[in-house]
């Protein structure tokens, strides 16, 4: 009889430690990098737009479930933190071309409010140059990860000016981020 209440008292205390350890013993963290390539198209121009140089605006949409990790654990995502977002070219048609600070790039998605990062220096666009989007101040990749937690489709979309005009410029964007699932 006595070993019986030791075992309930232990059976209790193993239940409430569980309890209290909160449900992260029943979850995987995922580390990932989403990708999309944008490519931007700055047209052919005989003026400048504004002393600012030439407007693009272009965009490319993600899908995180193309993922196959992922895409095992999207329909119980608990979250997804966001630890870098960065930028490559991977194409020019020009040489000398630079988009012009100020620019902006935006991650949407539809429901949840926008994440937007604004050039604040000039980029030099040449092959295999990366530029890193820092957080400006844990807004940006706060916004990124709210997007993202929905595992749903989202769009980078990227608006500016770019020193040249009638150039193609292909950017890499890579998401570095571990996505928090449950296993139930």
């Amino acid at each position: 009889m006595e070993i019986m209440k030791h075992i309930k008292k232990l059976a209790f205390l193993v239940i409430a430690t569980l309890g209290m350890a909160s449900c992260d013993l029943f979850n995987v963290d995922i580390d990932t990098t989403m990708s999309g390539v944008l490519n931007i198209d700055v047209e052919e121009s005989m003026a400048k737009s504004a002393a600012a140089g030439y407007h693009f605006s272009d965009f490319v949409t993600l899908d995180p479930q193309t993922d196959k990790d992922v895409e095992k654990y999207a329909d119980k995502i608990v979250e997804v933190g966001v630890g870098n977002i960065t930028a490559t070219v991977v194409s020019v048609s020009k040489s000398d071309v630079v988009i012009l600070e100020g620019s902006t790039v935006t991650i949407l998605a539809e429901g949840k409010m926008d994440a937007v990062y604004t050039l604040e220096e000039d980029w030099s666009i040449v092959m295999d140059a990366s530029f890193q989007l820092d957080d400006q101040g844990s807004v940006f990749y706060d916004a990124v990860s709210t997007i993202l937690t929905d595992v749903k489709p989202f769009t980078i979309e990227m608006d500016g000016y770019s020193s040249v005009s009638g150039v193609t410029i292909g950017l890499k964007f890579d998401i570095d981020a571990t996505v928090t699932g449950s296993i139930f």
